[in-house]
């Protein structure tokens, strides 16, 4: 667990060092909310809290998140969210990782069907730390389409980095 948790934080550290670019970007604020990066940052911090929120019930409902909140257009909420996930991800007690929990997910887009999943903390961790590279990922496309300058390594998975070092050396 030690390693996920690490590898969390990493995840959240590359979304705060997208948004600190954006910020020391003349434009970044608007590019923020007109080119889809703050509903990309909303949607990775919408899954972080309602892992975080249900650790606590037992029950991880990923249906309950928090579309079209003012995080989606102020840079320094996401900041702030981000900020405070990284605390709680270093600093909780309740990553047990054998810990089992229940998920609540919608899957179907012609109507309503959830479904309940057996899972564990470790398995949702990662699901969410990696979920946000995916997203992280188009995030840095949105940004180079503007000319900003990210560091390389953001929206990368780690199997990819892995491979790209190989090919490299």
């Amino acid at each position: 667990m030690k390693q996920l948790r690490k590898a969390t934080i990493e995840s959240i550290e590359q979304t705060r060092s997208l948004l600190d670019a954006l910020v020391r970007h003349e434009a970044g604020l608007e590019i923020y909310r007109g080119a889809g990066i703050g509903k990309h940052v909303r949607h990775i911090v919408d899954h972080f809290l309602v892992f975080r929120d249900g650790l606590a019930s037992g029950c991880i409902d990923y249906n309950q998140r928090n579309r079209e909140s003012e995080m989606e257009r102020n840079i320094f909420i996401a900041c702030n969210a981000l900020d405070d996930l990284k605390n709680w991800i270093a600093l909780t007690d309740q990553l047990d990782e054998d810990r089992p929990i229940t998920i609540i997910s919608e899957v179907s887009c012609e109507k309503i069907v959830n479904v309940k999943i057996n899972s564990f903390v470790m398995r949702e961790l990662h699901y969410v730390a990696y979920h946000s590279i995916h997203h992280l990922a188009y995030c840095t496309l949105l940004a180079q389409q503007h000319d900003i300058t990210l560091d390389p390594s953001i929206g990368i998975a780690p199997g990819t980095a892995t491979y790209l070092r190989a090919v490299n050396q």
